[in-house]
């Protein structure tokens, strides 16, 4: 591991504005939350349990957790004097062409734990002319050395809840968001729930785009086919 003084720490300064992609609160009193935009995106941390001003620190040289040629990176944290930051960058999952040709389309990517095996799955979401969602295809993290293996259906009959936010895994059963299945209903197996517009303003390229208003939709990983739910 990388001494504390090994590496400067580049400061957020409270004035500074930068595009939020995802927020986490670790068990350990740590925030942990990817900022910036594609490329530039950037890991920044604060510490709950930090003394004096609160202050978020931004690595200067670490790499996104889920990079786009679909390798998967893990980072050590170390806290000095109250600070965190990261200090060693590791690669845990190969990447590779992921088995299917994406050229035309603007690919969205979303980390899940499954409820039902209890593995790393990588979400990767294909949407034609940056608008319309098309398909969905899931891979699952094997056994060392990991790599991603596409799985053609979710195991135990699991559903995901995937979003630029938080994804979850979900096992088939009784629901409890009444307003999206209605009293009595069933999450139903074997399907992908997301927002159509859940990375609405997260790109450079799509930073004039008029987007839709923000509704759900359903991915049918038998029928490969996506059907919009209606508003509750």
């Amino acid at each position: 591991m990388t001494p504390a003084s090994a590496t400067p720490v580049a400061q957020w300064r409270s004035g500074d504005k930068m595009a939020m992609q995802k927020l986490i609160v670790c068990e350990n009193g740590i925030v942990a939350a990817i900022v910036g935009r594609e490329h530039f995106a950037k890991v920044a941390l604060w510490s709950l349990t930090g003394r004096g001003a609160a202050t978020w620190s931004v690595s200067e040289n670490d790499r996104y957790a889920l990079t786009n040629d679909r390798y998967v990176v893990v980072f050590d944290v170390l806290v000095n004097a109250g600070q965190p930051r990261v200090t060693r960058v590791e690669r845990v999952i190969a990447g590779g062409d992921g088995g299917n040709s994406t050229l035309g389309y603007v690919t969205k990517r979303y980390l899940v734990t499954s409820r039902a095996r209890g593995t790393l799955l990588m979400v990767q979401r294909l949407i034609l002319f940056a608008t319309k969602t098309v398909l969905f295809v899931v891979f699952e993290a094997s056994p060392p050395p990991a790599r991603w293996v596409e799985m053609p259906h979710l195991a135990g009959g699991e559903s995901l809840f995937v979003g630029r936010m938080c994804s979850r895994a979900m096992l088939a059963g009784a629901s409890r968001r009444r307003k999206l299945f209605g009293d009595g209903a069933v999450v139903p197996g074997d399907r992908i729930f997301f927002l159509t517009d859940d990375s609405a303003g997260m790109s450079f390229r799509a930073a004039c785009r008029d987007w839709p208003l923000q509704h759900a939709a359903v991915y049918d990983m038998r029928y490969r086919r996506v059907t919009e739910l209606p508003p509750a």
